[in-house]
C-alpha cells in the first residue's frame, strides 16, 4: 500500500512539473499559503502530505512576498527578486528552486530575502545576491556569488563556490567540501569551518604591481594577474595612482604614441594628444622630427615654426629650402609671395632664385 501511495505521490508531482504555466509578475503583494494564492501566481497547487505550489518562474516585481503556513514554494526556473521587492520565508516554510532538465536553479536578488527561523532555502544552482539576504533558518545551496551584503544568523550548507565581493556577517558556514573565495568582502564569523577552503584576504595583490586584487577587478578592470595589463611599459599601479593614465589603453590620449614613449622618451603629456598645442599630434610632431614639446619650435631654422610649414605652406619643416630654388621657405613665403614647393613660380624657365 505504502508504495502504490508514493506511486501515486510521484505521479502527481510529474504531473505538475509538466502542467506549468509560465506566471506572469505579481501584481500586488502577496502571501502564498493556500490553493487560491498559488494559482494567483500562476503555480499549481498539491496538497497531500505537505502544502506545495509549483511555479515555473518566480518574478517579485518590487512587491512583497511572503511563503507562510509551512508552504514549500518550487521554482522550476528563475527566481528573480526585483530592486524594490521582498521575499519572506515565514513558519517553518520552504523555498526551493530547480530545474527539471538539469537540477539546476538560479536566484537573482536585488532587493532583499529574509529566511526567518525554522525555514529553508534549497537551491540546486547559483544564488546571485545584489541586494541582502538574511539567512535565519537554512541555506542548502550550490553556488553563492555575492555582490552586496549577507546576514547569516543561520547556517549556510555550501557545496559549491562561495564567491563574496563584499561582506557576509555570518553565524556559521559549514563547506562541504566547498570553496570560500573572499576576493576583499569581509566575513565576520562566529564559526566557520574552513575544511577544503581557499579564502583569499583583502590585501592580496597576485601581480605585485601595487594594486590589490579586488580593486584591479572592481575599481579599473584591469588583469589582477598581469601588472601591465595594456603592456605598454607601464604598471597598472604607475598608470591610475601616478600617472592617471588608462591602464587598459597604451594610448591614453591616441596620439600615436604609448603611454610609456611619452612619459619616458619625449616627455610629452600622455593625457594630452597635441602636448604644445601647436596643432600637431606628438605622434606627428615624433614621425616628422620636430619638438612636440615647443609650439615655436623651427628644427630648419627657416623662419617659419614647424606647424606653419607643416599645417599652412606644406613644405618640409626639416628643409629650409623645400624646391631647391636657393631661396629659403621665408623668404618665399613672406618677402616674395613666392611659392615654396616650386623652383619655378611663373613657369618661365627660370628659377625664382
Amino acid at each position: 500500500m505504502k508504495n502504490h501511495y508514493n506511486v501515486f505521490i510521484f505521479t502527481v508531482l510529474v504531473f505538475t512539473l509538466f502542467s506549468l504555466t509560465i506566471p506572469s509578475a505579481f501584481a500586488d503583494d502577496i502571501t502564498i499559503n493556500d490553493q487560491e494564492s498559488c494559482e494567483d501566481i500562476g503555480g499549481i497547487w498539491t496538497d497531500i502530505l505537505t502544502k506545495i505550489c509549483t511555479v515555473s518562474s518566480f518574478t517579485s516585481d518590487d512587491n512583497d512576498i511572503k511563503i507562510n503556513g509551512n508552504t514549500r514554494l518550487i521554482s522550476i526556473g528563475l527566481l528573480e527578486n526585483t530592486e524594490d521587492g521582498s521575499i519572506t520565508i515565514n513558519s517553518n516554510s520552504i523555498l526551493e528552486i530547480q530545474s527539471i532538465s538539469n537540477n539546476y536553479g538560479y536566484v537573482e536578488n536585488h532587493g532583499t530575502i529574509i529566511n526567518n527561523i525554522s525555514s529553508n532555502i534549497f537551491n540546486f544552482g547559483a544564488i546571485e545576491n545584489s541586494g541582502t539576504l538574511t539567512n535565519n533558518g537554512n541555506i542548502f545551496n550550490g553556488d553563492l556569488i555575492n555582490g552586496a551584503e549577507i546576514i547569516n544568523l543561520g547556517t549556510v550548507e555550501n557545496n559549491g563556490l562561495i564567491h563574496n565581493y563584499r561582506e557576509i556577517i555570518n553565524q556559521n558556514i559549514v563547506n562541504n567540501p566547498g570553496i570560500i573565495n573572499n576576493e576583499c568582502g569581509a566575513i565576520y564569523t562566529g564559526n566557520i569551518p574552513v575544511v577544503n577552503a581557499v579564502v583569499q584576504l583583502c590585501t592580496t595583490d597576485s601581480d605585485g604591481d601595487g594594486l590589490f586584487d579586488d580593486d584591479e577587478l572592481n575599481l579599473y578592470g584591469t588583469d589582477p594577474n598581469n601588472p601591465d595589463s595594456d603592456a605598454d611599459g607601464l604598471t597598472d599601479y604607475d598608470e591610475v595612482i601616478t600617472h592617471l593614465t588608462d591602464p587598459n589603453n597604451p594610448d591614453s590620449d591616441a596620439d600615436g604614441l604609448t603611454d610609456y614613449d611619452e612619459l619616458n622618451i619625449y616627455f610629452t603629456n600622455p593625457l594630452n594628444s597635441d602636448s604644445d598645442a601647436d596643432g600637431l599630434t606628438d605622434g606627428q610632431e615624433v614621425q616628422l622630427g620636430t619638438d612636440p614639446n615647443n609650439a615655436l619650435g623651427d628644427l630648419d631654422a627657416d623662419g617659419l615654426t614647424d606647424s606653419q610649414e607643416v599645417l599652412t605652406y606644406f613644405t618640409n619643416p626639416n628643409n629650409p629650402d623645400s624646391d631647391a630654388d636657393g631661396l629659403t621657405d621665408y623668404d618665399e613665403v613672406i618677402t616674395h609671395l613666392t611659392n615654396p614647393n616650386n623652383p619655378d613660380s611663373d613657369a618661365d624657365g627660370l628659377t625664382d632664385y
